[in-house]
Parts: structure tokens; C-alpha cells; sequence
């Protein structure tokens, strides 16, 4: 059966009659709309613009673009608040605003653009096509993502959202909580990877990922709306409004998610819906050109489904709550000289996990309830005392605690208990730029733990730059830090240990990145190199085959090495090609750790090879934009979901197709394909993954 065919099948096998004619209807207006002739629709000069938010475009209007005849000290001393906005302006790197080509960490940045085009709904489906980092999620949206950045551990990556961190003090591991992150008011993602624990401490080990939400811009208030609906009776809507009026700025949007979803498990037949229902505020205040105030508040409700296994199909469910809030007043003095931050933030995550009693429908056989709370004080200040110095000096404290309400399988009974600690950091970093080709960083860390010893962390970063061949050269290396999870020492929770020890990394990298043909084609390359000692992994202590007595140790430690490449292309005039690459080699080193983790074996669900092509065409003076992605993903090592050994997971292959087209000034319709072609295949073994499907919708903008 040809491809379209096989695809009608599968749609209508799903059901979806409805959403595949809304999806289709609004292809066929597009269709109608490039027929027709660009002079029946009245388009006034503005449409001729790329189909990026004005937002971004307002943004890079209004902020300094900046120079590259001055150092790195002098082009980060704009004071101005939504300098992060600009594209050629790196924050999360340095911790301050510093232009890309003066920054020597290896950073990939997704813009609301790039996201807007790829019809990406959620942060880890954006990611997922990142050079360097994998994601692999157990089921359908909402259900537990892991984020592997290099071939380190999930809870060996810091994830920010407006500078509050989303690393879950009661997650098993202190791994970022992303699974109900959507992408309805992102401005943009930077994603630093290598060691980054000197400014951000030891969640850090693998890199960061910090996602920025749109702001108000100048102008009159702002109101966008969407609504989408498609196969698996999905259905989304979200609304914003944002503006400024005088030194006041402000965003505000809310959204929601529904889905029935399909089987989380491969082999189950019932849906396991999913809902997502989220609510955002950002504003800022500037009094004058020496004090500001930056504020955020945002909040998620959602509910999904799961099953323990295939056999077991009752309503068993998780319910989360996350609230996030930062508030960061801002100081200016000495004619910028010395820029002081204090920023406060909060961030609690709940997660009520309720399972149905197998024979009693309706009835709650057990519940687990999960509390966990963060709150920190950071004091940054930036000093440009030398010209060719950036000085960033930081003094950050951190509470978290976590409550706990489980089931344990062993003694057959629930247990409650809590647990909390604190953190006390200090860093250092010098931001250097000589004359026009070199540039770079050295800094040092300070943390002191409740729990365990003082640690000194350390980075150095190193670039540059060679126009005469339009090359920059990056280096750079750093040693990492991470103290157990709350839950991995509590010897109450399943598998905690209060003898483990921390885990100790180093990386490297060096890379570079060239253009040529006036920036047609842009190309780069890095090779990286992690090592982690005593990393932590949990192991079944139990010698019956039948029973299972999980126990959190320190193995030796594990090696990672490999490549990631990129190239963005100009194939010609509104036809491009963006592509990457990464090869990721994992080794343990040492002791064998239980499920197949011996010494030489690879770390488990990491793929040594991964790919993502896009192929974009704008027509139509950039009204309309069709665009297809191909997304490769190799065989990796993972657990059986039935004897929990060691097996080889399949390579996969999937195509998404996307399409939008701007008909007027305020009205735009968009549609996409999902795994065009069907693939059947599993991101974790055991666990279930969307088919052919279908999606469609409409903008708008006034």
C-alpha cells in the first residue's frame, strides 16, 4: 500500500475523522491562497517581514547591537533588559550578556521562530533535535523524560526557566522536571553544554539549558491567540497579551493541553490521556538608567495516565503542580562599572501518583504523595574595573526540602517522612578579551554543604578568532561537582544509601565553527570528552531472580567521548538545509553494577549515533513556509521491561512535515504530519509512541 494510503488507514483506525478534515481544510486554504494571486489578498508591507514574532523583532530593534571592535567587557555593559532577546547575544554561557562570537563554550540557541516553524509543542521535543543532547520519554506527553547531555545522567543538567532552576529537590536523582513544559511563551533556549558548575553549581556537570519567556515590547498592547486540534483527540489552545506603557513592560499568557493520548505501554490497548493547563505572568519595571526590577510568576496543573503493565490497564494516574516565582531588582552604578543583581526564587513541584485497586474499579488501592521545595538568594555582581576584563562575582544560598508519602512494596505499609538541606556557593570569573582575536574565561567555585565536605570547582574557556578564513576556534575545560540527591541518601526510599559519596567529573572540548559565502553556509564542529567518577547508579541486591532490593552505590566511574557537528546551508534563495550530528561513546570503568553495567559496557538509553535534518521553503515573500525534518536516532543499550537485563534497543527513523501560511496581517493557518511514514518504534523499551498523525490550526494576531 503506497505511503498516503497507509497514512488514511491509520487515521482512520484512530478515529480521527474530524481532525483529519480540519487539518486538511486548512492545507486546502493554503493551496487556494498561493493560487489566487498574491494581489487578492490585501498584504501591506509589514507581511513582507519573515514570519518571526514581533516580539523578537521589536526586541532586536530596540537593543544595542553589539560591536565587535570592542572587548567582550564593553559590549556586555548595556544595561538594557531585553538585551538576552538579541540572536547574536549569549547570556547563560558567561552569565552575562555576551556576543556569540565572543564566547568560547560550545552553545546551540533555538529561537520562538524556529520553534513557532517546527509546530514544537513541548521543551523536550525541542531539545530532542539539539546537537549533543538526547531525550528519551516512557510514553505519551507528560510522562517521565529523561535529558542526557553528552552521555551524562539526567540529574547532570541544569535546566532554568527566567534563572529559576527546575532541577526537583524530591525527584529520585534532583533531575529537572520538564515533562509539562510547553513552548506557548518562549522566546528563546540556550543550551551550553561541557562542565558549567563554576557558575551554576553541581547540577551542572553535563551543561546547561536555560529557557527564556517572551516580554512585553514597545507599543501598544499585544494579544495573540491559537487553537489546534488533531489526531488522538487532541486539543490546544493558548492566548497571550504583552506590551509596555512608559518604563512598565509586561507579558501574560495561559494555555491548555488535551490529549486522550495513546497506550503508554507497547503492548496496552487503552489511552492514557493526558491535560496540561498552565498560566504565566512576567513583568519589569526601570526607574532610571541605574535601578530595575524583573519579576515572573507561573504555575502548571496536569494530570497523566500510565500503566504498570501491560496487563494492568486500570485508571492509574499522576497529578502535578509546579509553581515557579523570581523576583530580581537590579543596580547600576559607577557608569555601569559595577552592576549588582539580588535575585529571590521559589520553585515547588507536587506529584500525587494514585494507582487503582486491580479487581476494584474505581477504588484506590495506594497513593504516593511528593512535595518538593527549593528557594535561593544569588548577589551577582559584574565589575569592569580593566579594560579586557569582565569581572562576575556571585554569592548564592539554597534551602530545599523534600516531603515524602510512599508505598513501600517490602514492609507492605506507607511511610511519611521529610528531609532538607542547604547550600552555600561563591564564584569567581574573569571575562577576557585581548585586542580582536583572542578571548575566553578562568573562574573558580566554593561550596559548602550541609551534608558533605567544601568543594572547589574550576573552568577555563579559550577562543580564537581568525577572520582572514572566517573561523573561531573553542576551547574549554572545567571539573564538576554533585552532591547525592535527598532522596538517594534517605535510606527510607527505594534504594537510598546514606554512604554514598559525591560525584567527581572532568571535561574537555575544542571545536570551531567557519562561514563562507557571506554566511550561505555555516558550518562547526566539536569533540568532547567527559569522565565522572563514583557515579551513582542503583542496583538489585536481592540473589532471588523473583525479588527485587534496589541499593543507590558509587560505581568507578564512566567515560564519554565523541563529536558533534552542524551545518546550515543556503541552498538557494529561500531554500535552506540545517542539519547535525552527534557520535556519543559511553564506557563504565570499574566494578559491575548489575543490569548488564559492567566494566567496558555502555551507559544505558544513550544511542552512539543521533541525526536531525530540516529542509525549510519560503514562498511567497516569506508568507508561506513549508518545511520537513528527519529525525535519526541509533540503537542503543536498555533495560527489558520484563527481565530487566541488558538489551540492544532498534535504530529509528521518523518524518515530520509542518506548513503554515500567513494570510493577512492577523490571521495565519498552520498544519503538520507527525511520523509521516509510521515508524514503529520505542524511545524506551516497554513503552508506547505516537504513530501517523495529524495536526491543524490557526493563529491570531492583533
Amino acid at each position: 500500500m503506497p505511503l498516503s494510503g497507509r497514512f488514511a488507514l491509520r487515521v482512520a483506525e484512530k478515529g480521527d475523522v474530524c481532525s483529519s478534515v480540519f487539518f486538511l481544510s486548512a492545507l486546502l486554504c493554503a493551496l487556494i491562497a498561493v493560487n489566487s494571486a498574491a494581489d487578492e489578498i490585501p498584504v501591506d508591507e509589514s507581511t513582507d517581514a519573515n514570519l518571526a514574532d514581533t516580539d523578537t523583532a521589536d526586541a532586536k530593534a530596540a537593543a544595542e547591537e553589539p560591536s565587535t571592535d570592542e572587548s567582550a567587557v564593553d559590549q556586555a555593559a548595556s544595561d538594557e533588559p531585553s538585551a538576552h532577546l538579541v540572536g547574536d547575544v549569549i547570556v547563560t554561557a558567561t552569565r552575562t550578556d555576551t556576543p556569540a562570537a565572543l564566547v568560547a563554550s560550545s552553545v546551540t540557541v533555538v529561537t520562538s521562530e524556529e520553534i513557532e516553524r517546527r509546530q514544537l509543542r513541548f521543551v523536550t521535543d525541542v531539545l530532542r533535535r539539539v546537537p549533543g543532547v538526547d531525550v528519551r520519554r516512557n510514553g505519551g506527553p507528560g510522562s517521565v523524560t529523561s535529558i542526557f547531555m553528552r552521555g551524562g545522567d539526567s540529574d547532570h543538567v541544569l535546566v532554568l526557566l527566567d534563572g529559576v532552576e527546575l532541577n526537583d529537590p524530591s525527584s529520585p536523582s534532583r533531575a529537572p522536571t520538564l515533562s509539562d513544559l510547553t513552548t506557548e511563551d518562549i522566546e528563546r533556549i540556550e543550551v551550553v553544554r561541557g562542565p558549567q558548575s563554576v557558575l551554576y553549581g553541581g547540577d551542572a556537570m553535563s551543561g546547561v539549558i536555560q529557557i527564556f519567556t517572551k516580554r512585553g515590547s514597545s507599543g501598544k498592547p499585544k494579544v495573540v491567540g491559537s487553537s489546534e486540534g488533531g489526531s488522538y483527540s487532541t486539543a490546544r489552545g493558548a492566548i497571550s497579551v504583552s506590551g509596555a506603557t512608559g518604563d512598565l513592560n509586561y507579558a501574560i499568557s495561559g494555555s491548555y493541553w488535551s490529549t486522550d493520548g495513546f497506550s503508554a505501554k507497547t503492548e496496552g490497548i487503552e489511552r492514557d490521556s493526558y491535560q496540561n493547563g498552565t498560566t504565566s505572568a512576567r513583568a519589569g519595571w526601570k526607574l532610571n538608567d541605574q535601578f530595575s526590577l524583573d519579576g515572573m510568576l507561573r504555575y502548571t496543573k496536569a494530570k497523566v495516565e500510565y500503566d504498570p503493565s501491560p496487563e494492568v490497564e486500570n485508571d492509574h494516574h499522576i497529578d502535578t503542580e509546579q509553581w515557579l516565582a523570581r523576583f530580581a531588582p537590579k543596580l547600576s552604578l559607577f557608569d555601569g562599572r559595577w552592576v549588582q543583581t539580588l535575585s529571590g526564587q521559589f520553585s515547588r513541584n507536587e506529584r500525587d501518583t494514585k494507582a487503582t485497586h486491580f479487581s476494584k474499579p474505581g477504588v484506590s488501592s495506594f497513593h504516593t504523595q511528593i512535595d518538593g521545595n527549593l528557594y535561593a538568594l544569588d548577589w551577582q555582581n559584574e565589575l569592569r574595573l580593566i579594560k579586557g576584563h569582565l569581572v562576575t562575582v556571585g554569592l548564592e544560598q539554597q534551602w530545599e526540602e523534600a516531603d515524602f508519602v510512599i508505598f513501600d512494596f517490602n514492609a507492605f505499609e506507607f511511610k511519611d517522612f521529610n528531609d532538607s538541606r542547604n547550600n552555600f556557593g561563591v564564584y569567581f570569573q574573569d571575562q577576557i578579551s585581548l585586542g580582536e582575536r583572542f578571548f575566553g574565561t578562568a573562574g573558580f567555585r566554593y561550596d559548602n554543604s550541609s551534608d558533605f565536605d567544601s568543594k572547589v570547582t574550576y573552568r577555563f574557556t579559550a577562543g580564537f578568532s581568525v577572520p582572514e578564513i572566517h573561523t573561531i576556534f573553542r576551547s574549554s575545560y572545567g571539573t564538576g561537582y554533585k552532591a547525592p540527591s535527598l532522596f538517594e541518601l534517605n535510606s527510607n526510599t527505594f534504594g537510598g544509601n546514606p554512604n554514598l559519596d559525591p560525584e567527581k567529573s572532568e571535561g574537555v572540548d575544542v571545536g570551531f565553527e567557519t562561514s563562507l559565502c557571506n554566511d550561505r553556509f555555516v558550518t562547526a564542529a566539536t569533540f568532547f570528552y567527559n569522565d565522572v567518577h563514583k557515579l551513582i547508579f542503583a542496583v538489585d541486591i536481592n540473589p532471588d531472580p523473583l525479588l527485587f532490593d534496589f541499593l543507590n552505590i558509587n560505581i568507578d566511574h564512566s567515560e564519554v567521548y565523541g563529536v558533534e557537528a552542524t551545518v546550515d546551508l543556503e541552498i538557494i534563495k529561500n531554500l535552506r538545509f540545517t542539519g547535525n550530528y552527534t557520535y556519543t561513546h559511553t564506557e563504565v570503568k570499574g566494578a559491575p553494577a548489575g543490569f548488564g553495567i559492567e566494566d567496558g559496557s555502555r551507559l544505558l538509553r544513550r544511542p552512539t549515533h543521533k541525526a536531525s535534518m530540516d529542509l525549510i521553503w519560503n514562498f511567497l515573500d516569506n508568507r508561506g513556509e513549508l518545511a520537513a525534518n528527519v529525525l535519526y536516532v541509533g540503537n542503543r543499550r536498555d533495560l527489558h521491561p520484563v527481565t530487566f537485563n541488558a538489551v540492544t534497543a532498534g535504530d529509528y527513523v521518523t518524518l515530520n512535515l509542518t506548513g503554515r501560511f500567513k494570510i493577512n496581517d492577523w490571521l495565519t493557518v498552520f498544519g503538520r504530519v507527525d511520523n509521516v511514514w509510521d515508524e514503529d518504534y520505542e524511545d524506551v523499551l516497554g513503552f508506547g509512541t505516537a504513530g501517523a498523525s495529524a495536526y491543524g490550526g490557526i493563529r491570531l494576531e492583533y
